[in-house]
């Protein structure tokens, strides 16, 4: 899947496409309209926008890679496995919540992080998150 245009294309289904996603410059791919379903599986090379927008919870199992920019938009937990090395930063904001790992060895952020509402890491191993932590949020 590849969102080319400067637009924003919205995901809301349960999506199972084994393929990896690519998000041009200028562009915006967003799981989920604030409802409780939207997924997206593989890698996914981000030089644009990745928003997470779900009231339920999400994991992203593949990597995410690329020059773009994430935000936990969404209510629920985004739960990222991947070893990512995204450089764009990640924003979460107020209510959402972004799990690094899911107690595995696997897991990953390399950019900085500003979190106005819950960050939590869950890996077996050490884990290093690459760029500055700010913002209101929990930690």
């Amino acid at each position: 899947l590849t969102q080319a245009g400067s637009g924003t294309l919205t995901l809301t289904g349960n999506n199972t496409y084994t393929g990896g996603t690519t998000i041009n410059a200028g562009g915006t791919l967003q799981v989920g309209n604030g409802g409780a379903t939207g997924a997206i599986t593989g890698n996914v090379a981000n030089n644009g926008s990745l928003v997470f927008n779900v009231g339920g919870n999400t994991t992203v199992g593949g990597a995410i890679s690329g020059s773009g920019g994430l935000t936990q938009a969404g209510s629920g937990v985004l739960t990222l496995v991947g070893n990512n090395t995204y450089t764009g930063g990640t924003t979460i904001n107020a209510g959402g919540t972004l799990q690094v790992g899911n107690g595995g060895a696997t897991g990953a952020i390399a950019g900085d992080i500003t979190n106005n509402g819950a960050v939590l890491s869950n890996v077996a191993d050490n884990n290093t998150l690459g760029g500055d932590l700010d913002g209101g949020g929990g930690r």
